[in-house]
């Protein structure tokens, strides 16, 4: 994940008044496997935005973060 400017080829998303924007390679990958979850967490040893790939192909399990 990082930060930058828009290029014309990106994917925008819009998703409850937050822009994400998608390489077009990170696109199609997304859409293969199911899309993404974003979240915001709040414990005592972690603090941040988590952002996991949710995998259809295995019964919707959420893979990596």
């Amino acid at each position: 994940m990082a930060l930058d400017e828009p290029k014309t080829e990106d994917s925008v998303f819009d998703v409850g008044g937050c822009k994400f924007l998608l390489a077009p390679d990170v696109t199609e990958v997304v859409r293969q496997m199911g899309g993404v979850q974003v979240d915001y967490v709040d414990e005592p040893q972690r603090k941040g935005y988590t952002i996991q790939v949710v995998d259809r192909n295995c019964g919707g399990c959420e893979c990596g973060s």
